[in-house]
């Protein structure tokens, strides 16, 4: 309401109460002095609400900040889990080709080393024989 409004509905309800006069201008007065106060309550109300929404949305931010550190360490935690397993495995598969190497190298070296005994076989077989003969 505009004040002159007021002003008028105030002096209107004050004269059907039946005052006049100086009467009539205190209550004015102390009603003008209610609404002012009531006024600068509610913007008090509303400035308390305003900066608990202020709080409340830091504590959102605060929050949500903490949750993503979290979310980011137990990425990080993923990440380097899957490349100690990628390490574990590689150095499986290096022990698997290293053990297929020895193996081949034995055959390897058993196939060579067979015909070299039968041969020294031989030989000793020959020497046997030679002596009997003497």
């Amino acid at each position: 309401m505009a004040s002159s409004t007021v002003l008028q509905e105030l002096t209107r309800i004050g004269e059907s109460l039946g005052l006049q006069g100086a009467e009539l201008r205190d209550f004015v007065k102390e009603q003008q002095a209610k609404d002012r106060e009531e006024r600068e309550l509610l913007r008090q109300r509303e400035k308390e609400d305003r900066e608990f929404q202020r709080e409340r949305e830091e504590r959102d931010r605060e929050r949500e900040k903490e949750d993503m550190i979290r979310h980011d360490n137990e990425k990080a935690r993923e990440i380097q889990e899957r490349q100690q397993e990628r390490e574990v495995e590689l150095e499986r598969i290096k022990l698997q080709l290293e053990l297929k190497r020895i193996e081949t190298q034995t055959r390897d070296e058993e196939v060579l080393l067979v015909p070299l005994v039968k041969h020294l076989w031989r030989l000793r077989t020959m020497l046997i024989r030679s002596r009997s003969v003497l």
